[in-house]
C-alpha cells in the first residue's frame, strides 16, 4: 500500500453511501483484485461496500441513477512488475476509453516515479533461451534490456449516470405455433408476428424507436411493423431481391430513418436503398466471403449506418464506416459460432456488438479485442432456437 492507495480510500470512505456498489475495472491477475476491497474494509473501516466487476450492460446497480466506477491508471510499465500490475489491465483500459470519453472524473490521484530496471532474464536469453524455465520468457517478443521511463501510477474515479445511458435493451423473437413472440429484456411480451420471415429491428420511420421488419422469403415482400406494433404491416417491394438475399436495414443516408437493403452470398454484392421510391445506393464494397455473416450499425458514432461481416467459424470481424471500403482485414477476433447482435450497448451513441448462442449473451463494448476486466458480460436470456434482436424499444 503507498500514497495512492491511501488517497483512494480516504475518498471513498467520505464520498460514498452506505452499501453502496463500486464498480471495479481490474484484471483479475493483479493484486488490486482483492487488495482494494480487503483495504476498504480494514483501513477505511467500511465493511458495508460491495465491489462488483465493471461489465457495462449487467452491472447497473438496482434503484440507483447513478454509480462510482474506479479503475488504475499506469504509464510505462516497467520490465519488472510493480504493484502487481498486469500487462492485461492495459487493454482494459483501453476497452472503457470510449464509455468514458466524454466524462471527467470525479476523483483523480497519481505521481510519477523515476526508476531504472534491468532484465537479466532477456540478457542471459542467447546462452540459455532453449531451456525450459528461459523459454517461458525468452520467446516472447523482445522488450527493454534496460528501462529508464518514467513510471507513473494512480487512480480514477468516474460517477456514471445511468439516467444518460440510452442502452440497447435485448430481445428475442421465439417461434411459437402460427407466431413469432417478441419477449425484451427478459419479460414475455405478447408481440406476436406472422412465422417465418427474416427479421430485423431498425428505426424504420425516424421517431428514436425501434420497429421490427420481416423480410418474407416466400413471397420476396418487407412487411415493417412500427412501434408500438398495435398496426398491420407496411409492405415493401424492392427489386432484384431473391430467397437466398441477407435482408439489411440500415440508416444509409444519415437522415435518422433506415432504409433497406441486401447482401448476396452468391456473388458476395451489397445493395443499399435510400427510401422507398429512391433508386438504389450505389456501393463499392468488396472482400465479403460467401459464409459471411452481415451486420449493420453505425460503428464510429457519425449518425450514418455502415455495414461489416463476422465469420462464425473463426470469429473474425470487419467492420467498416463507409459503404465504399474494402472488407479486407480482421479488426478484431469475437466467440466463434454465434449469432452477432449490433447495437449501442454501451449507450454510447454508436454500435458495437453482442453475440448470442443458446440463450447465453456476450456483450463488447468497443470495437476492438479489448474485453472488459472479466472477460465478455454473459447473461442468460432466451432458448435455443430463439431469435436475438436489440434495440430501443417503446
Amino acid at each position: 500500500m503507498d500514497r495512492q492507495d491511501m488517497r483512494l480510500l480516504t475518498y471513498l470512505a467520505e464520498k460514498t453511501r452506505y452499501g453502496e456498489e463500486i464498480a471495479a475495472n481490474f484484471d483479475k491477475n493483479t493484486t488490486f483484485y482483492s487488495h482494494v476491497p480487503l483495504l476498504m474494509k480494514i483501513i477505511g473501516e467500511r465493511y458495508d461496500l460491495n465491489f462488483i466487476p465493471f461489465q457495462f450492460q449487467r452491472t447497473r446497480p438496482e434503484n440507483k441513477e447513478s454509480y462510482l466506477l474506479i479503475l488504475p491508471v499506469i504509464n510505462n510499465q516497467p520490465l519488472v512488475k510493480v504493484r502487481g500490475y498486469s500487462e492485461g489491465q492495459k487493454p482494459i483500459n483501453q476497452s472503457l476509453q470510449s464509455f468514458i470519453k466524454n466524462l471527467q472524473p470525479v476523483f483523480e490521484t497519481g505521481e510519477k516515479s523515476h526508476l531504472l530496471t534491468f532484465n537479466p532474464i532477456m540478457l542471459a536469453c542467447p546462452f540459455t533461451g532453449q531451456l525450459p524455465f528461459y523459454s517461458i520468457y525468452c520467446n516472447k517478443p523482445a522488450s527493454l534490456l534496460v528501462d529508464s521511463r518514467d513510471y507513473s501510477f494512480g487512480w480514477q474515479v468516474y460517477e456514471i449516470d445511468t439516467s444518460e445511458r440510452d442502452m440497447s435493451i435485448p430481445a428475442v423473437l421465439t417461434p411459437q405455433g402460427n407466431s413469432n413472440i417478441l419477449s425484451i429484456n427478459g419479460i414475455p411480451a405478447q408481440y406476436p408476428f406472422p412465422p417465418g420471415g427474416s427479421p430485423l429491428a431498425a428505426d424504420w420511420n425516424g421517431d428514436g424507436f425501434t420497429d421490427m421488419i420481416f423480410f418474407n422469403t416466400r413471397v420476396l415482400i418487407w412487411q415493417v411493423y412500427l412501434s408500438p406494433f398495435d398496426k398491420g404491416p407496411l409492405e415493401v417491394a424492392l427489386p432484384g431481391m431473391t430467397a437466398e438475399d441477407f435482408p439489411l436495414a440500415g440508416d444509409w443516408n444519415c437522415d435518422g430513418s433506415a432504409t433497406s437493403g441486401y447482401f448476396r452470398p452468391s456473388d458476395v454484392s451489397w445493395h443499399f436503398w435510400d427510401g422507398l421510391d429512391e433508386d438504389e445506393v450505389a456501393s463499392s464494397l468488396i472482400g465479403a466471403q460467401t459464409n459471411d455473416i452481415p451486420v449493420v450499425g453505425d460503428w464510429d458514432g457519425d449518425g450514418c449506418d455502415t455495414v461489416g461481416v463476422y465469420r462464425p467459424d473463426k470469429g473474425e470481424v470487419n467492420l467498416e464506416n463507409t459503404l465504399s471500403a474494402d472488407l479486407s482485414g480482421i479488426d478484431f477476433n469475437a466467440p466463434k459460432d454465434s449469432i452477432p447482435v449490433p447495437a449501442d450497448w454501451g449507450g454510447l451513441g454508436m454500435d458495437t456488438l453482442g453475440f448470442y448462442e443458446d440463450g447465453k449473451w456476450q456483450l463488447s463494448y468497443a470495437n476492438c479485442e479489448c474485453p472488459p476486466a472479466n472477460g465478455f458480460p454473459v447473461f442468460e436470456f432466451g432458448d435455443t432456437g430463439d431469435i436475438p434482436l436489440a434495440g430501443k424499444w417503446r
